[in-house]
């Protein structure tokens, strides 16, 4: 459970971490009491002072040294070449494209789910993370906010890749505790917020960049809707610019429009990938995010979703594998409600 804004003595619930060659996970607001160690996928709870410590100067969950609680060494970190099952083989453990040579831990199921843990803790003073997330009174959309204030149905159509179908959220890969991806929960919050139906269809495809909906698959535009989300980029860095992934962004607003010019849509800037894998340059990222945010202009159809910058906070004060559902460019359960609570703060 993500959340921005935290009162003093507030409750942080189910925030990840993994020991990845590391033995402590720091936490993302100042901690005064840690309330459990936890992982719902297992069903393991961990004991204060026999499997960990809170290091209340370093703001982290210390790892005993007879810990029962995961622990990722480096060789499974960097697969060696002898020892690496790369994707899409079955049992995958590696890709390679380590920057500076040799591969980099991944996997497509539950891996990092079982391996991570979770965190309950009280906070000891009011912090938020992001002062700028917070964004309800923007006038933008003013056709999708009418209808949420009259209390009228509406239908949102997600564009994107994998991380926009699901991956690597429980319910999509089928572990528990079976949690959402960030579309669906955010469709859900407009419906049980506003009280009105939202009928809605995620159209992200695993692999999909801003190519696929303007070349290969061009029915993807097809439909009217009230709202389109559309999340592109971790597919489009290793193939073109960010002035071309702009440029494609552009296309596909301006194709939909031919088929109702009143469209309005939500941007989402991508989150940045393990900064340790060619495929995904934390340069590029920054790049292509900022491209995205140059795009709204004037335009009041037209609505930014800043996840990369709130995803920079987070990095800021937690690593990679901490909010990693694959190793290299997926989200866990609580990196979808990232996610989710940029889109939500939004209206």
């Amino acid at each position: 459970m993500f959340v921005n804004y935290i009162p003093a003595n507030g409750i942080v619930v189910g925030e990840s971490g993994m020991f990845a060659a590391v033995d402590q996970v720091k936490l993302l607001y100042k901690a005064g009491k840690v309330l459990k160690v936890y992982n719902q996928t297992t069903g393991a709870v961990w004991q204060e002072n026999v499997d960990w410590t809170f290091d209340q100067q370093q703001n982290a969950i210390v790892r005993t040294a007879n810990s029962t609680m995961p622990y990722i060494g480096m060789e499974l970190i960097n697969p060696p070449d002898e020892k690496a099952i790369y994707y899409p083989n079955e049992g995958a453990n590696a890709v390679p494209g380590r920057v500076g040579g040799g591969n980099v831990l991944f996997d497509a199921k539950s891996f990092f789910a079982e391996n991570q843990i979770e965190i309950d803790y009280q906070v000891s003073e009011e912090q938020i993370l992001d002062e700028t997330l917070p964004d309800s009174s923007s006038g933008r959309l003013p056709r999708f906010r009418k209808k949420l204030a009259e209390g009228k149905a509406v239908r949102i159509i997600a564009l994107g890749d994998s991380i926009t179908e699901g991956y690597n959220c429980g319910k999509f890969i089928g572990f528990a505790p079976y949690r959402q991806p960030w579309f669906e929960l955010f469709a859900e919050d407009i419906a049980q917020r506003f009280k009105v139906q939202c009928d809605w269809e995620n159209r992200g495809i695993n692999g999909a960049s801003t190519a696929k909906p303007l070349v290969e698959k061009m029915e993807l535009l097809d439909g009217q809707a009230d709202l389109w989300v559309i999340a592109y980029g971790m597919n489009d860095l290793a193939q073109r610019s960010a002035e071309e992934f702009a440029g494609n962004l552009r296309k596909i607003m301006e194709k939909i429009m031919g088929n109702d010019p009143a469209a309005e849509f939500l941007l989402v800037t991508p989150m940045s990938g393990n900064p340790q894998w060619d495929h995904t340059p934390l340069e590029s990222t920054v790049k292509f995010a900022q491209a995205i945010r140059q795009l709204p202009g004037d335009c009041e159809n037209i609505l930014l979703a800043d996840v990369n910058k709130v995803w920079s906070k987070v990095l800021e004060r937690k690593s990679f594998y901490d909010i990693s559902g694959n190793g290299v460019n997926h989200p866990n359960d609580y990196s979808h409600t990232i996610y989710a609570a940029v889109l939500k703060n939004l209206f």
